[in-house]
């Protein structure tokens, strides 16, 4: 644009950089950061808008802190009539952190209002935002305790993934036997379904690239034999269980290279062990340790889903530590926060938000009690 200087030219084409590299190239997103550090060490004033392609960025690298707030500047520094406050973009992303940073309420209002916006649009690509709001509704619903409800969502969204967008549905596929592992009373038609799921999963599997050949992505592989590993737990079925082991030393390999997720990895070593301690399978089984789990998940800080972890291994004293630092990611610098205008004011009290939700958190993950798996799940406080 005309009239830029040379750091207001950076910070233009470094926001737009940084969106590409959250999306495409996450291999870059490292350059983009110190691009950030260099920009705010010289001062730069970033616009509302190039603050939403940073926050992305954080957002990628598990930096929740620093991604909310940019995403509050931006608010701060925008008028009640901007339009990119009505793009599915801006509002899907702050939709985004309020489920990760487990805040469901706002995450239902965001919902509320991205689904009336793309009720009114019709032009190229809102279907397929519709499509993604799916799996936000129903990630929201586990958030709220609501399985059967979250499960509802999958069914719709995988029937949509296959029919309408020629999609083969395994992901939604890997949600939907997650989901059901959970379920604290299933009846005999879910069992049924259930056990096609699983089936379902089990040919899937066969049908992927041999796990030690995929390359750094979270391929629907991972989801899979991280839904089996779940399920295999919860529901004692060796089955299930063999299919995670038959991939255990590629699985190891993923959990401790540092260009890939240890996040899937992690989980279904973390419910191997839960199977072995219910008797579901013998050992000794040459697992990855708790220690090496969680310092390997810790450093993509996977900090609520290590707390829920530790809380279903017993190890109260690691759930708390994890749970004050996923805390910690919800706090917002003073003098930033969300105007009274925006979203009729259901962020504007924040911090009494974020307490609220953080007192209920360390009541069921921070306790001195037994493990409720089913209270877990109905406290919308799965890992997920």
């Amino acid at each position: 644009e005309p009239g830029l200087t040379g750091n207001q030219t950076r910070a233009w084409v470094g926001s737009l950089l940084a969106l590409l590299a959250e999306a495409y190239a996450q291999d870059l997103i490292p350059r983009c950061e110190a691009l950030r550090e260099a920009l705010n060490a010289a001062g730069v004033t970033l616009t509302p808008r190039l603050l939403h392609g940073w926050s992305r960025l954080y957002y990628r690298r598990g930096r929740y802190g620093l991604s909310l707030r940019d995403v509050a500047l931006g608010i701060q520094g925008m008028a009640r009539s901007d339009p990119d406050l009505q793009t599915t973009d801006f509002l899907g992303h702050l939709l985004d952190l309020a489920i990760d940073l487990n805040l469901p309420a706002p995450a239902r209002t965001l919902a509320v209002e991205l689904d009336d916006i793309l009720a009114h649009q019709h032009q190229a690509g809102a279907d397929w935002q519709r499509h993604k709001l799916r799996d936000r509704q129903a990630r929201i619903a586990l958030r709220t305790g609501e399985l059967r409800q979250a499960l509802t969502h999958f069914r719709l969204k995988r029937d949509e993934a296959i029919n309408r967008f020629e999609r083969d549905g395994v992901r939604e596929l890997a949600w939907l036997l997650y989901v059901s592992a959970w379920l604290p009373d299933a009846g005999p038609g879910e069992r049924g379904e259930m056990s096609q799921w699983l089936d379902e999963a089990r040919a899937a599997l066969a049908a992927q690239p041999d796990l030690g050949a995929v390359g750094a992505g979270n391929y629907d592989v991972l989801y899979l034999l991280r839904a089996c590993a779940a399920y295999g737990w919860r529901q004692g079925d060796r089955g299930a269980l063999d299919l995670v082991l038959a991939c255990q030393e590629p699985l190891r390999q993923r959990l401790f290279a540092v260009n890939q997720d240890p996040g899937p990895p992690g989980f279904c070593f973390a419910f191997l062990h839960l199977a072995a301690r219910a008797g579901s399978l013998p050992g000794p089984l040459g697992l990855p340790a708790w220690e090496e789990i969680r310092t390997a998940m810790a450093d993509h800080r996977y900090f609520f889903e290590l707390a829920s972890l530790a809380h279903l291994l017993g190890r109260a004293a690691d759930a708390r530590e994890y749970l004050d630092r996923f805390q910690a990611q919800r706090r917002l610098p003073a003098g930033v926060g969300f105007p009274d205008w925006f979203l009729a004011g259901v962020l504007n009290q924040w911090d009494q938000l974020c307490a609220g939700r953080a007192a209920f958190e360390r009541q069921v993950l921070g306790g001195s009690g037994g493990v409720d798996v089913d209270g877990l799940a109905a406290g919308g406080l799965l890992p997920l």
